[in-house]
């Protein structure tokens, strides 16, 4: 999926969330949670994460992309590190954001190993990523948060 579709699903989860993690900071919460849907195309070369931070292309030129960064543990080696390091409320945030980048990403035909390197089963759906019909699924996902945003 492309950044703008990340984006999306990382404040889309960030709403849903919210009666479960009811963070101390929600601008703060919501922040973090659309931009941590970022994080794992850190390792491809063309991403926007890597367009923003240059030293995030190192990491591109080491690992593949959809390997070990598209996989659930990166999530909860952040989110561990986070809690500890900060509050839980960041943590679950970048979590939460890490994760619904894999989420989206399992529709897509190309698909997510999220056991990666333990496992080779991987989740893949139907969408060509920057096609049509990613682009239903972005307005779709858009309606749903100005629904939860207005309701």
């Amino acid at each position: 999926m492309l950044a703008f579709t990340h984006l999306a699903f990382g404040l889309l989860a960030g709403l849903l969330t919210l009666p479960l993690v009811q963070p101390d900071n929600l601008i703060t919460y919501i922040v973090l949670c659309t931009a941590a849907a970022l994080l794992p195309d850190i390792d491809h070369r063309g991403s926007t994460i890597n367009r923003m931070f240059r030293v995030t292309k190192l990491i591109s030129a080491l690992f593949r992309h959809r390997g070990i960064f598209h996989s659930i543990w990166p999530a909860l080696f952040l989110g561990a590190i986070l809690w500890y390091a900060t509050t839980s409320t960041i943590a679950a945030a970048v979590a939460i954001g890490y994760l619904s980048h894999l989420l989206a990403d399992s529709f897509t035909k190309e698909g997510v190993n999220w056991l990666y390197p333990l496992a080779k089963f991987k989740i893949s759906g139907f969408i060509t990523t920057g096609a049509f019909l990613e682009m239903i699924v972005l307005i779709l996902v858009l309606g749903i948060i100005t629904l939860l945003v207005l309701f």
